[in-house]
């Protein structure tokens, strides 16, 4: 808020039309965490995820990106990339990783 800056919250899909229960109740916790300052929510379409951040990024002439990365189980360690280590590796810009804190903050204490 001290640079008037806006934030742009970018969730590059496969298909614009599916929206988990998962995705919609952390939409709600980050508008109400987002609630003093100006944002706006973008949903491009993009098989790959690196690809389709780094195209927004270029068009919408960002300055930074910054990612939440999710923990996950022994299994999908084992047998998934991590993606923010994807695109930490495939993009040009400053990237700033902040912790995945929202998982232990009920909705109701934000």
């Amino acid at each position: 808020s001290k640079f008037k800056s806006e934030i742009s919250i970018v969730n590059v899909v496969q298909d614009s039309s599916i929206l988990s229960p998962e995705e919609a109740t952390a939409g709600l916790k980050l508008e109400h965490a987002l609630s003093d300052i100006k944002h706006s929510y973008f949903f491009p379409e993009n098989d790959n995820l690196v690809e389709g951040v780094n195209d927004f990024a270029h068009v919408h002439d960002a300055d930074l990106i910054a990612i939440i990365p999710h923990r996950h189980n022994l299994i999908e360690r084992l047998f998934r990339r991590s993606t923010s280590k994807k695109i930490a590796f495939h993009t040009d810009l400053p990237l700033l990783a902040l912790p995945d804190i929202h998982k232990s903050v009920p909705l109701y204490t934000m």
